[in-house]
C-alpha cells in the first residue's frame, strides 16, 4: 500500500508476481473479486488496474 503525497487522500497498492500467469489467476480469483467489492465504498471512482514490467530491480 502507497499513498501519494501530491494527492492527499490518493492511495495505491502494488502487487508483484513470479509470472503473467500468476497475475491473471489473481486477479481472477474470487477473493479478488470480494476484497475489490469491501474497498469499492472506500473508493472515489472506479478501480484501476495496470499491466506492468520490473525494469530495475535495484535497491537503494
Amino acid at each position: 500500500m502507497v499513498r501519494d503525497r501530491d494527492r492527499p487522500g490518493a492511495y495505491a497498492t502494488i502487487l508483484r508476481f513470479n509470472s503473467d500467469e500468476d497475475a491473471m489467476r489473481h486477479s481472477e480469483s474470487d477473493a479478488t473479486h470480494e476484497r475489490i467489492a469491501k474497498l469499492g465504498p472506500l473508493m472515489k471512482g472506479d478501480a484501476r488496474f495496470y499491466n506492468l514490467d520490473v525494469l530495475d530491480e535495484t535497491n537503494p
